[in-house]
């Protein structure tokens, strides 16, 4: 169900979705579709706050298990091949 921890310090924008202060778990789903991954974010209690499909960026040549990388004026936040947006 997770893969690891995002702490936020401000408004930060997940998946469309702004969540406040805090910290939420998160982690990924096999998905239908050409995406093929679902990412979800969960506050403390575990419940969901929001999910939305993974891009997937073929073009990274060794990817990491996870990083985040400044992409114009937002991030992306990696897992593997697949991203999310965080703005």
């Amino acid at each position: 169900k997770y893969t690891g921890m995002l702490i936020t310090e401000g408004q930060v924008e997940v998946c469309g979705h702004e969540v406040g202060v805090g910290s939420y778990g998160f982690g990924l789903a096999k998905g239908a579709g050409e995406h093929g991954e679902q990412f979800m974010l969960y506050n403390q209690a575990g419940q969901k706050v929001t999910e939305c499909s993974t891009q997937r960026d073929t073009k990274i040549g060794h990817p990491n298990p996870l990083h985040v990388a400044v992409h114009g004026s937002s991030a992306r936040l990696y897992l593997g091949r697949n991203w999310v947006e965080l703005k």
